[in-house]
């Protein structure tokens, strides 16, 4: 519990990334 930053940027750069690649995704099929 020392850096609960650290343990909440690591998943939300994860989520971050994956939209970015949905995203990239749907603009290359539509």
């Amino acid at each position: 519990m020392a850096l609960p930053f650290f343990e909440t940027a690591v998943p939300l750069l994860v989520v971050m990334g994956f939209a970015a690649g949905l995203t990239l995704v749907i603009e290359r099929a539509f």
